[in-house]
């Protein structure tokens, strides 16, 4: 078990450090899929070696011809190494499809992985995630895992093969040159680690400030007009450049180093040439040097050279991909989850109420002990901070408990499907926002199984007159992201009917009224007077006192449920 997972994530560091669960969360480098990918990527570099080889020894016969030592005739040799070129490219060619499959596709199941994980956050965990870092997380690093394998990774085995294949090749045609490329090689590969420690630092650095200018520009856009309205355009303006010139600056550190690498790869190069021109000598016969197989030589050493100015490249994609696998290592080590039922069971169909038993949640909920039966209707209310909307998001499981435990018709819901459960219980809330779509699909979002006709119901109920095409609720008109083009009543109205398409039997709703006209605050009455079944609806007002059966109470997480009223 420990050998296949260090194997597992080898091409990786410090995944020790991991606590156990955390390695389960992170997707497999290599599984049955991406095997055969990294099998195809291995074979080809096989193929390359060959197809190298076949170009040295091509060279050497077309120069050969002249002297009549020639194996083949130059047409047969010219023809051969046409087709050895040929077949060089289209190798090429598939390296490059192969590699980008098999780093995509990691980082797919990466981002699936990352995205399911959010999905399971608690609501109080996700308060604490800075937008623009997370952000990042799924564009940035993830970009720098996908380069790490198909251009690092992939790149590293097959020039691996290629360098001890071309090497091997020379030492075939002419030993004393394959000893000077098997140094050139060496030399390459010990500078490569030499200079590449120096990535590090640079990288950390550029990552650093990029994270800081894309956490200030996503606030900074999700607040513009608070900007505008206090005139600071110009104070974070300023803001930004200073941000800008210390990234700008990082950038170009981490481009010196870069440079130095390259300037290396250029020297080793020119130092092989000149070392193959020396070796030819050296071994030279008494009729002067091999001509033949220096020119054959130089030219496997022009084709391998590539992979050679390849290895800085993979060193920095190696250093990111290592930074950006912690970042998202945090990520996945990040909670408290909301963990779905390993068999989940179905509630009663039959409503029977909720109940709260005994539930605590550090100091914002305090042994909430409550009922609400199949045709209660409840106000709760509080001050600011009372633990009101906690309390709410309890019972619809978005929030875990630290103790206790939250039963629908009897059911522990930690047990009931996450989809069972928002079927039977929906929310009304302000702070739960629209998407970009339409109306419709805004509508619709509220349950997995609405059709049209579920949407065009709960759009009635809400007296949105949405088949009018001059409506403002007409459902196909175009609702932008974050619904920054509607009014905030008209996102309070979408969100009302999203939570009542799937004709839920317990209706929660915080602060309802929030944001609603007159003629809006109406609808919401009359819907909630003729609810079937049961809500609990927190509040600061008195607009809904007139509907309660019960009203409740929250002081600093304690819950006061008061007596029953007769609602009028």
């Amino acid at each position: 078990m420990q050998l296949a997972t260090s194997v597992r994530w080898s091409c990786f560091s410090n995944r020790r450090l991991l606590p156990l669960f955390l390695r389960r969360s992170l997707p497999e480098l290599f599984n049955p899929r991406r095997l055969w990918l990294l099998a195809a990527l291995i074979t080809n570099g096989f193929f390359q070696v060959g197809a190298l080889a076949a170009v040295a020894f091509l060279i050497r016969e077309i120069m050969n011809a002249s002297n009549d030592t020639a194996a083949l005739s130059v047409p047969w040799a010219s023809g051969g190494l046409i087709a050895a070129n040929l077949a060089l490219g289209f190798l090429k060619w598939h390296e490059l499809v192969a590699s980008q499959r098999l780093g995509e596709d990691y980082s797919m199941d990466m981002r699936r992985a990352a995205f399911h994980h959010l999905g399971r956050l608690s609501l109080h965990a996700q308060t604490k995630l800075r937008g623009g870092s997370l952000q990042l997380r799924f564009v940035n690093d993830l970009t720098a895992i996908r380069n790490w394998i198909s251009q690092g990774l992939a790149r590293l085995i097959l020039s691996t093969i290629i360098a001890l294949g071309a090497v091997a090749a020379l030492w075939v045609i002419e030993p004393a040159m394959g000893l000077v490329l098997s140094g050139i090689v060496v030399l390459a590969m010990l500078g490569a680690l030499a200079i590449g420690g120096m990535f590090d630092h640079s990288i950390r650095k550029a990552r650093k400030r990029r994270g800081q200018i894309a956490a200030n520009i996503s606030e900074k856009i999700a607040n513009t007009p608070v900007i505008q309205a206090f005139a600071h355009v110009d104070i974070e303006r300023q803001k930004l450049k200073k941000q800008s010139r210390r990234l700008a600056d990082a950038q170009v550190e981490k481009a010196a180093v870069t440079g130095i690498f390259r300037g290396y790869m250029i020297f080793v190069v020119g130092s092989g040439i000149a070392g193959l021109v020396a070796a030819a000598n050296w071994s030279a016969g008494p009729a002067g040097p091999d001509t033949a197989a220096l020119v054959s030589a130089i030219g496997l050493f022009s084709l391998l050279s590539p992979n050679l100015f390849r290895l800085g490249r993979v060193y920095e994609f190696w250093k990111t991909a290592r930074i950006a696998r912690e970042k998202l290592a945090r990520l996945f080590e990040f909670g408290p989850t909301i963990i779905p039922a390993a068999e989940p069971r179905k509630p009663r169909k039959r409503f029977s109420g909720l109940k709260v038993e005994n539930v605590s949640l550090g100091s914002v909920l305090c042994s909430i002990n409550c009922s609400i039966e199949a045709t209660d209707r409840i106000v709760l209310k509080g001050e600011n901070g009372a633990g009101k909307t906690t309390l709410l998001n309890t019972m619809l499981r978005l929030v875990e408990p630290e103790k206790g435990r939250v039963r629908l018709s009897g059911t522990d819901i930690r047990t009931i499907s996450t989809g069972s459960l928002r079927r039977q219980i929906s929310i009304i809330s302000p702070s739960l926002g629209v998407m970009k779509g339409t109306i419709a699909s805004n509508i619709a979002y509220g349950s997995k199984k609405a059709d049209e006709s579920d949407v065009a119901w709960a759009a009635e109920r809400c007296a949105m007159d949405a088949g009018n095409p001059k409506s403002p609720f007409q459902l196909e008109r175009k609702v932008h992201e974050g619904g920054r083009n509607l009014s905030a009543g008209e996102r309070m109205r979408i969100i009302i009917a999203r939570a009542i398409v799937s004709r839920p039997n317990l209706l929660l709703l915080d602060e309802p009224e929030t944001h609603l006209d007159p003629a809006s605050l109406q609808v919401l009455l009359t819907l909630l007077g003729e609810f079937e079944g049961a809500w609990l609806a927190t509040s600061h007002g008195e607009v809904l006192d007139h509907l309660a059966t019960h009203h409740w109470s929250m002081t600093n997480g304690r819950l006061d449920i008061g007596k029953e009223v007769l609602a009028a």
